[in-house]
C-alpha cells in the first residue's frame, strides 16, 4: 500500500509548540504504521515552515518521525506545485514558466511546418500541453506577484 502527498499541518506563533504538536501527531501516525504493517519512508518525508519572519528565514524545524529526524525542505513540492517559505509561489512561477516555454516551441514548431498542421490540430495540441499545464492551481498561483515570469 502506497499512500503519498499527506501533509500534517500546525498553526503557532512560535515554532517550538508547532512542533511538539507535529512530534505528538507524527507518533500517533507511526503507531496506526506499526499496527497495520506499514513502513513510512522517512527518508522521503519532509518538513517545512511557513512564515514571514525574514530573520527566521534560515530556522530549520526539527520534527521527528519513526525514530528519526525529518528533512528540512525549504521549497517543497506538493501535488506538483512548488512552495517557499513566505507561499509567494515564486519557485512554482519560475518552474511553470520554462514548462510552458518548452511546450509553446513544440507548438510554434508544428505551426511553422510545411507539412500543413489544420487549426483543430493546432488548438487540440495547445490546450493539451499549454493550456492545461499554466490552468493547474491557477486559482492559487494567479494572486502571486510572480504570476509575470509566466505571462512574459
Amino acid at each position: 500500500m502506497y499512500a503519498d502527498d499527506i501533509t500534517l499541518a500546525s498553526q503557532h506563533e512560535t515554532f517550538k509548540p508547532s512542533e511538539g504538536i507535529l512530534n505528538e501527531d507524527l507518533s500517533i501516525l507511526n503507531k496506526y504504521f506499526r499496527k497495520w504493517k506499514l513502513v513510512p519512508n522517512t527518508a522521503k518525508t519532509e518538513v517545512t515552515a511557513f512564515h514571514l519572519a525574514n530573520q527566521l528565514a534560515k530556522y530549520e524545524p526539527t520534527v521527528e518521525f519513526a525514530g528519526a529526524i525529518l528533512h528540512y525542505n525549504p521549497t517543497p513540492r506538493y501535488l506538483d506545485v512548488t512552495l517557499d517559505r513566505s507561499l509567494t509561489c515564486a519557485p512554482h512561477m519560475d518552474k511553470l514558466s520554462k514548462k510552458l516555454q518548452t511546450r509553446n516551441n513544440i507548438l510554434h514548431r508544428l505551426a511553422g511546418t510545411t507539412w500543413g498542421a489544420s487549426a483543430d490540430v493546432l488548438r487540440t495540441t495547445g490546450l493539451r500541453l499549454v493550456y492545461s499545464t499554466a490552468e493547474y492551481c491557477a486559482p492559487v498561483s494567479s494572486n502571486s506577484t510572480h504570476v509575470l515570469h509566466v505571462d512574459t
